[in-house]
């Protein structure tokens, strides 16, 4: 299943908005408010929910993107299937994303969850289990070394100083 969008749409509002009766991006995008789908497919390559389906340049993540390229007689073309790879994380200064395809999956009411280890070894094999566990139903699994989680507001209270 899959979604056009304009390049400019926030994907925040699709999450708020139509995400529970049309499903949900399957790599979620830059989750800050102003940006739109074409900054990321520009300049990015994994996103949220990657772990489980893929980043950007995994075969049907992007499912087609439509451009004006920059040229003396600009053309509107479309790059579909493999053909988008040309187009991804290269394009924005030798043409303009006009529209885009992505592929979609079911919408999922996320829990989050924090986990704490004695050292890096321990929490990264952990994340590695997670990760690759088809059993676990995932949006993102990532492994930190202290102090880079107390630089998070949303969890900076809820952390404790590792003991040394």
């Amino acid at each position: 299943m899959s979604r056009s969008a304009n390049p400019g749409f926030a994907w925040v509002r699709w999450k708020r908005k139509r995400a529970k009766r049309d499903g949900s991006f399957a790599a979620i995008l830059d989750h800050r408010e102003g940006n739109g789908l074409a900054d990321f497919l520009g300049g990015g390559s994994g996103g949220i929910g990657s772990v489980a389906h893929g980043g950007l340049r995994d075969f049907n993540t992007v499912r087609a993107l439509e451009v004006v390229a920059m040229e003396a007689e600009p053309r509107l073309l479309r790059h579909d299937g493999e053909a988008v790879h040309d187009i991804l994380h290269a394009w924005g200064t030798n043409g303009i994303i006009t529209r885009l395809w992505l592929a979609l999956t079911p919408a999922v009411e996320w829990s989050q969850c924090v986990v704490a280890f004695g050292g890096f070894d321990a929490a990264f094999d952990f994340s590695e289990r997670i990760a690759t566990d088809p059993i676990w139903i995932k949006r993102l699994v990532t492994t930190f070394e202290w102090p880079i989680p107390s630089f998070f507001t949303p969890v900076r209270n809820t952390l404790l100083k590792p003991r040394r």
